[in-house]
């Protein structure tokens, strides 16, 4: 007899395999270094230049629905027994949030709601303070993606590394992009992801590429100050840009896991002594 359960994984994982359907878990390996803001406006920006987009905010225990009040959004968090549709918030140029408590019993039949969902989706972001986020989703690797925030603090740095080390271990994912977050240029941006590949390489068996960064631009702070997403209320300042230009990247990324991404710095850190 076939093992139900097993059934129900292979049925889910169809649901979140349709053509359009990208999912790109957000983190960050250290605190501050802006891990929300980008899941914000990074998902403002997909949303406007025409792609139907969720982000799903994911809280542990005791957490607010940041990402909803960063939007000016009134968050209704979802818990069992409430429907995913109830929970969802529409937001600004048509980006869906959904804060979605981690607490809330995962079962097959709530995930295959989320499923459903998300089946007419272009994009769905998914956030949190944890790496535990993306398990709520049954995605298979070539339309899961991670997103790896950090800055040029060390701590930022070895943080990220660590985050990965133990993503990969855990064998969530095997290829990463990375994010570099509040830089001069790109040149330092660049710099920041080399330092930390070098580390990588020769200890984890993982697929690293340069996502881009967001520039240092006193919009980003005016923004955290005032509880708003910067694409909403300063579209037009350099850090905005940036986000502009990401969507144009992540346009080109590649469904396959050996596929290559066009014009994009990579490397790739193979198994070694830990």
């Amino acid at each position: 007899m076939a093992d139900r359960r097993h059934d129900q994984a292979d049925g889910l994982r169809r649901m979140f395999s349709r053509d359009r359907l990208r999912v790109m878990q957000v983190v960050g390996g250290a605190t501050g270094v802006g891990r929300l803001s980008v899941a914000v406006n990074l998902g403002l920006a997909l949303a406007k230049a025409g792609r139907d987009t969720l982000l799903m905010d994911v809280l542990e225990d005791g957490e607010q629905a940041r990402a909803s009040q960063v939007l000016g959004l009134e968050p209704r968090i979802n818990v069992s027994g409430q429907s995913i549709v109830a929970a969802t918030v529409p937001g600004l140029h048509g980006l869906v949030v959904l804060p979605l408590a981690m607490r809330a019993r995962q079962t097959p039949a709530r995930v295959a709601e989320i499923a459903g969902f998300c089946a007419s989706l272009d994009f769905a972001l998914v956030t949190g303070s944890s790496a535990r986020s993306a398990q709520l989703l049954p995605i298979e690797r070539p339309r899961r993606e991670v997103i790896v925030v950090l800055s040029s603090a060390a701590a930022s740095i070895t943080g990220a590394y660590a985050l990965i080390k133990r993503m990969s271990t855990a064998e969530v994912c095997r290829r990463f992009h990375v994010l570099v977050n509040r830089v001069g240029s790109e040149a330092e941006a660049l710099a920041i992801y080399r330092n930390m590949a070098r580390v990588a390489q020769g200890y984890l068996d993982v697929e690293l590429e340069f996502m881009g960064f967001i520039p240092l631009d006193t919009a980003i702070e005016s923004a955290r100050a005032q509880g708003r997403s910067l694409l909403d209320g300063w579209p037009n300042s350099a850090a905005a840009a940036a986000f502009k230009k990401l969507v144009h990247a992540i346009a080109r990324w590649p469904l396959s896991r050996s596929g290559r991404v066009a014009e994009q710095p990579r490397l790739a850190a193979r198994a070694g002594a830990a």
